[in-house]
């Protein structure tokens, strides 16, 4: 890998949301990037939370699931 791609990277790994920008080519928007990372939080927290995510029709759920497992 190239030294000048190693920031990025990192970058993008160090957040889910720059990590779907870097992958998907389209950024999540604000309210689902703000969700997904809850979702991250939670699952590398390690509690074994249940957490619930309500969006009104076409505010892109099953993109943001897919991205956040992706």
């Amino acid at each position: 890998m190239p030294a000048t791609a190693r920031p990025v990277l990192r970058a993008a790994l160090s957040d889910v949301a720059a990590c779907s920008l870097l992958f998907s080519g389209r950024p999540l928007r604000p309210y689902q990037a703000e969700t997904a990372r809850a979702l991250a939080r939670a699952a590398l927290s390690g509690r074994g939370e249940t957490l619930t995510v309500m969006m009104a029709r076409q505010m892109g759920k099953n993109e943001l699931l897919f991205k956040s497992l992706y």
